[in-house]
């Protein structure tokens, strides 16, 4: 009898630490998905582009033409640093400050939506290039030539 108690308890026991890490990894990684389904002007601070170590402030109309784009974004599954093994992907295109005090990197870089520098994500290519194509219009109108 002392045997099944045992393992009921042990069984208890990695049920909960297994609903635990769950819980865990949704939290932290809801909160991007939440952003960019959710974000409306109101939520953002301000946005830069940046271009290697140049950084410009976008208007309110551009940001307000930016943040439709990224409501197009979906993070689906885990991010990995995959991204880093293919040519041309910039993982360093706007740095976003949200009202509630968050702050990230975001690119879109075919075939890669990269978070931070450090996680990219597999893109949908239409919503990637109308984001990327948007970034090279404010690199040409904030730092031409």
């Amino acid at each position: 009898m002392k045997k099944l108690y045992k393992f009921l308890i042990a069984g208890i026991a990695i049920a909960v630490a297994v609903a635990v890490g769950v819980i865990v990894y949704m939290e932290l990684y809801k909160p991007l998905n939440k952003v960019f389904a959710d974000l409306d002007a109101s939520q953002v601070e301000s946005v830069q582009v940046l271009l290697g170590a140049y950084e410009a402030t976008l208007s309110e109309e551009e940001v307000a033409l930016l943040i439709p784009k990224l409501n197009q974004v979906e993070l689906v599954g885990r991010g990995t640093q995959e991204y880093r093994e293919y040519d041309g992907v910039d993982g360093n295109r706007f740095h976003i400050w949200l009202t509630d005090g968050t702050e990230f990197y975001f690119s879109a870089s075919n075939p890669f939506y990269i978070i931070d520098k450090e996680m990219g994500y597999k893109a949908e290519y239409r919503t990637c290039d109308d984001i990327s194509a948007f970034y090279h219009e404010m690199i040409k109108k904030y730092f031409p030539d």
